[in-house]
């Protein structure tokens, strides 16, 4: 494993609390798809406090920002969806009550995962900006609207 790996490994896990933040967030808004209002205004306000400042909106609420080392490279995408499904979320889980709840449990809830993977993908965003003089080519962070109805 190179250094570079290693330093963010370690990043990685200093940001665990902040990914676990986020995710609860995210969770706790729970849009459908095509809705998601304050789920893609959260991910974009977070994108720019983390210092990115090319960021797009190629449908109204998918979120794109763009990493250019400015060195050649390789263009890569990383990407999560941010919807949520119709589906009540029930008051406990497996292991007992629920740390957080969708705002509108009788309605909406991540059941799909895509609140864990729109945090993870923060968090990587976050890191590879950090690093960014260590990299070379593109990368585009992609959060998509509606990916559950298409």
């Amino acid at each position: 494993m190179t250094d570079l790996q290693t330093r963010i490994q370690q990043r990685i896990k200093e940001l665990e609390p902040e990914t676990v933040a986020n995710r609860r967030h995210i969770h706790e808004l729970a849009e459908l798809s095509n809705t998601e209002v304050d789920t893609s205004a959260f991910v974009e306000e977070k994108l720019r406090e983390y210092g990115f400042e090319d960021i797009h909106r190629p449908t109204e609420f998918s979120v794109v920002a763009i990493l250019d080392t400015g060195r050649e490279g390789k263009k890569l995408a990383l990407r999560a969806d941010l919807d949520a499904l119709a589906v009540p979320e029930s008051e406990e889980n497996l292991a007992g009550p629920r740390v957080c709840r969708s705002r509108t449990p009788d309605k909406t809830c991540h059941a799909c995962g895509h609140d864990a993977h729109s945090a993870m993908l923060l968090t990587a965003a976050k890191v590879l900006l950090e690093v960014k003089e260590e990299l070379c080519g593109m990368l585009y962070i992609c959060f998509e609207q509606g990916e559950e109805r298409g």
